[in-house]
C-alpha cells in the first residue's frame, strides 16, 4: 500500500464512538398516564372513522390540563398539549368540545402558519421550537397521514421509518410523549395491530398501540349503547390487554365508564371473532410487507418468526403458496410478489 494512502488513513477522524452498556445507566419508563402514555415514546391510537379517536385524544388532553388522569390520580402539575389536527374546525369542533369535556383551555395549544397554504409536516423544525418554547407535554397528530412530507409514500417502510425516527428523537429530547391517531384498513382477518393503514412501520415504531372498537353486546344495563373501549394490542413498555371505557355522547363528548384490566374470557364478550390460523397471520403478514416492494429475505424471516412466533418451515410454506418470488444478488436472497 501506498505511504500516502496509509497515512491518510492513520489520520482520518472517527464518526462514532463505541459504547459499553457498562456506561449505561437503568431508568425507570416515565409515564405521563401508566400503561397508555409515557414521556419521550410514541403511542399510537387507531379505529374505523367515528370511532372517536379525535375525542378520546381531545379528552386525554383536557384531563392532563387539570393536572389529572382519567382515573383521577393527580399529576405532578398541569400538562400543556401541542395539537396537530388536520380534519376538524378549531372554532365550531374544537373548542366545544374542550369546553365541555372541563379543559383547561389554557393549556391546550396549535398554530397557524403566515400564509394559509403553508403546509407543516412532522419533520418541519418549527413543531420542535414550539414544544420548547411552550414546555409542551404531549403532542397530538390526527391523522398521521395529514402530516407526513410529499415525497413520503405512506405505504413503504423506508419512507415511514426516517419520518418517525425523527418524532422519537423529538420526543426523547424534549421529555415529550406523543399520540398519534390512524385510521383502521378494511382487512379484519389480521390482528388488530397489523390493521393500521399504510405501513407496518407506523405501529412498529409505536411503543404502544391502542385499538377502538365497539363491544359485541352489553355487559351491564348501565352501559349505553354508545360504549367504546381502548385496549392496547401492543406494548414492548407496559401492561398488555388493559382497556380504557368510555361513552361517546351524540356531541362525541366523552365520559370514562370504568378501570378493568380483562380476562380472556371477559375480552371475548367485547371482540368479534377474528382468530385465524397461524399461516394465514403469516401469509397477511408476507402480502402486506411485499406490497412496498423487494426485501431481504433473511430479515423478512427473521421479523416472522418473532413477531408471529411461527417456525421457519410454516414461512416457506406460506411463501410458496402465495406465489412469493425469490432472487439472488450476490451472497443474499430477496423475496418480492
Amino acid at each position: 500500500m501506498r505511504k500516502d494512502v496509509m497515512e491518510q488513513d492513520s489520520i482520518k477522524e472517527k464518526n462514532y464512538k463505541v459504547i459499553s452498556f457498562k456506561e449505561i445507566k437503568a431508568k425507570p419508563i416515565n409515564w405521563l398516564f401508566q400503561d397508555f402514555l409515557a414521556y419521550g415514546k410514541i403511542t399510537m391510537v387507531q379505529g374505523d372513522p367515528g370511532s372517536g379517536k379525535t375525542s378520546l385524544a381531545l379528552k386525554l388532553a383536557s384531563e392532563f390540563s387539570n393536572g389529572i388522569t382519567p382515573y383521577g390520580e393527580k399529576l405532578k402539575k398541569p400538562i400543556k398539549t401541542l395539537l396537530l389536527l388536520s380534519e376538524d374546525d378549531w372554532e365550531d369542533t374544537i373548542r366545544p368540545k374542550l369546553n365541555k369535556m372541563g379543559a383547561r383551555v389554557g393549556n391546550v395549544l396549535s398554530f397557524k402558519l403566515d400564509r394559509e397554504n403553508d403546509f407543516t409536516p412532522l419533520t418541519d423544525e418549527r413543531i420542535e421550537e414550539i414544544i420548547k418554547d411552550e414546555k409542551i407535554g404531549l403532542l397530538i397528530v390526527d391523522p398521521i397521514q395529514a402530516f407526513l412530507p410529499d415525497n413520503v409514500d405512506m405505504n413503504k417502510m423506508s419512507d415511514v421509518r426516517p419520518v418517525m425516527s425523527h418524532l422519537i428523537n423529538m420526543a426523547n429530547r424534549n421529555h415529550c410523549a406523543v399520540l398519534i391517531l390512524q385510521h383502521l384498513n378494511k382487512n379484519v382477518q389480521v390482528k388488530n395491530v397489523y390493521r393500521g393503514s399504510g405501513s407496518l412501520d407506523f405501529n412498529a415504531s409505536a411503543r404502544i398501540v391502542l385499538t377502538i372498537m365497539k363491544p359485541l353486546k352489553e355487559v351491564s344495563k348501565s352501559i349505553s349503547r354508545n360504549l367504546r373501549y381502548a385496549q392496547i394490542t401492543k406494548s414492548n413498555i407496559g401492561h398488555d390487554n388493559q382497556c380504557l371505557f368510555f361513552r361517546l355522547d351524540d356531541d362525541k363528548v366523552i365520559d370514562w365508564v370504568m378501570k378493568e384490566e380483562l380476562s380472556e374470557h371477559e375480552l371475548m364478550l367485547f371482540q368479534p371473532n377474528t382468530a385465524i390460523s397461524k399461516k394465514e397471520e403469516v401469509m397477511n403478514y408476507l402480502k402486506k410487507k411485499l406490497a412496498e416492494g423487494e426485501l431481504p429475505a433473511g430479515d423478512l424471516i427473521k421479523q416472522i418468526t418473532q413477531e408471529l412466533g411461527v417456525s421457519i418451515d410454516t414461512v416457506n410454506i406460506v411463501k410458496r403458496s402465495i406465489g412469493v418470488k425469490s432472487t439472488k444478488r450476490g451472497a443474499n436472497w430477496y423475496w418480492y410478489i
